[in-house]
């Protein structure tokens, strides 16, 4: 079910987003034991929906914090202070859509840079600079989607105007 409101889409949990979630886990199960050697001859697994779907991970950044108590944590209960901030491209016959958009370009050129909270931000490149590098230009995403609307993962989120936003209803309201 999609609700349409000034050339925003919001789409219900399954559709893409079951298709990302997919990805993700596919390789997070135990790998299955071998078959006995005299197992029936497999059938030949039919890989054309594999083919249709594609998974590319590219870095959009690393934050670094003074502290972690912004997350619900106290500063003892872990050392982890530095997070990888991720943007994902899902290749798929709906069009290409671009999961999160990572920092800012503002962050960009391979050096930590501070903000005004104390956090330092370490951003190689956007991710809109990062696409050619893989073939793709920022006008053949079709599709863009965030996790929620914060700086580190709408960062580059202007340079794909021409790509058609899907939006959670809560983000939307």
């Amino acid at each position: 079910m999609a609700i349409e409101s000034n050339g925003v889409r919001g789409v219900a949990a399954e559709g893409i987003a079951a298709a990302i979630m997919a990805l993700l886990l596919a390789g997070c199960g135990e790998p299955a034991a071998p078959p006995a050697a005299d197992a029936v001859e497999p059938a030949v697994a039919d890989t054309s929906a594999q083919n249709a779907l594609e998974l590319m991970v590219f870095d959009c950044g690393r934050i670094r914090l003074p502290t972690i108590v912004d997350f619900g944590l106290e500063d003892s209960q872990t050392d982890v202070r530095t997070l990888f901030v991720p943007c994902y491209l899902v290749r798929q016959p709906q069009g290409d859509l671009l999961w999160d958009a990572g920092l800012p370009p503002v962050f960009a050129g391979g050096e930590w840079k501070p903000d005004s909270t104390g956090a330092d931000h370490l951003l190689e490149a956007p991710i809109s600079a990062q696409l050619p590098s893989v073939g793709i230009e920022v006008d053949d995403v079709e599709l863009i989607a965030f996790s929620h609307f914060h700086y580190d993962h709408a960062g580059d989120g202007n340079a794909f105007l021409g790509a058609e936003l899907l939006v959670q209803r809560v983000e939307q309201e």
